[in-house]
């Protein structure tokens, strides 16, 4: 049975993957494919894992204590390959590193290796392929500022912290991470964009290209207007009311139409957009061995 993983890079259409593999999961298993998305990933404590062993270091206690966790998980993996199943596919968006993380630190997923090796724990074996999202520098840090307020109370979005977003740590170092973990592995990633042939393009290429999956509903959204998030911050801003209720008050802000929110200045935006491009191409080169970029929408691997 090959073990198919999808690190889903937040912001990167990962969840309307997810619901792509869901709804079509009949249709997976009649061509033998079985798919484990955060139902599977997140039952009880499993979706705390991998960032505690993670966050533990040298410290072997986590995973001592989450290991009857893993060894669960591992036999759901040996009663899948007895019942026929040639494909296993596994999504989640917390396998990589923490969102907040990301925004507080203003770089990309800076912990990622511990968090690759508590990945790797989960499973019996390593993944005969891994998938990964890559978005652009001053799209994804706007996109991840955008979902994480609709969360918690947060500052006003700080653009300072993202200057050097990409430059010393862009997606070749988290790559370079993921092939040091997973060195046998076959990595593609691909670039995220808001077009409706990205998600099904994707949920192919995981399935194998001869699963015939609809296309979805919708294109990916774009992020928040600028009068959606001011909002939402100000529902937060207000005394009282429990979390669980600010946060389907500001589900329900958030789509209040207006200008995009857009906090980078054109110059700084230019910046990390250049710089994203320069990592893509090199990517795309093959700079980071073990590393192949595919386009969703076509059949076939590009270089």
């Amino acid at each position: 049975m090959e073990l198919i993983l999808h690190l889903g890079v937040h912001r990167t259409g990962s969840t309307a993957l997810q619901r792509m593999l869901n709804g079509t999961s009949s249709m997976l298993e009649a061509v033998g494919v079985r798919f484990w998305g955060p139902q599977v990933m997140r039952i009880g404590h499993l979706r705390d894992f991998v960032p505690s062993v993670a966050r533990a270091g040298s410290d072997a206690a986590p995973l001592a204590q989450f290991a009857p966790m893993a060894a669960a998980l591992h036999d759901e993996f040996a009663l899948a390959e007895s019942e026929g199943v040639r494909r296993l596919i596994v999504s989640d968006e917390n396998l990589l590193g923490a969102m907040r993380d990301n925004y507080d630190s203003g770089a990309l997923y800076p912990d990622a290796r511990a968090w690759l090796i508590g990945t790797a724990a989960l499973f019996p074996r390593a993944p005969n392929e891994i998938y990964i999202g890559l978005r652009d520098y001053a799209e994804y840090a706007v996109s991840i500022y955008s979902h994480l307020v609709l969360r918690r109370a947060m500052a006003d979005f700080d653009s300072s912290r993202f200057v050097t977003l990409g430059e010393g740590r862009g997606w070749s170092a988290v790559l370079a991470d993921l092939v040091t973990v997973f060195p046998n592995s076959r990595v593609r990633a691909w670039r995220y964009e808001r077009r409706r042939d990205m998600v099904p393009g994707v949920a192919r290429a995981m399935a194998g290209q001869s699963v015939d999956l609809p296309p979805p509903k919708l294109a990916p959204t774009g992020g928040l207007s600028r009068p959606a998030l001011d909002a939402i911050r100000a529902a937060w801003s207000r005394p009282g009311g429990r979390t669980a209720e600010r946060q389907a008050e500001a589900a329900a802000l958030a789509g209040i139409e207006g200008p995009t929110f857009d906090p980078f200045d054109a110059k700084l935006r230019a910046r990390l957009t250049a710089r994203f491009e320069t990592d893509w191409r090199r990517i795309a080169s093959g700079a980071v061995p073990g590393v192949t970029v595919f386009d969703p929408a076509a059949s076939e691997a590009v270089r």
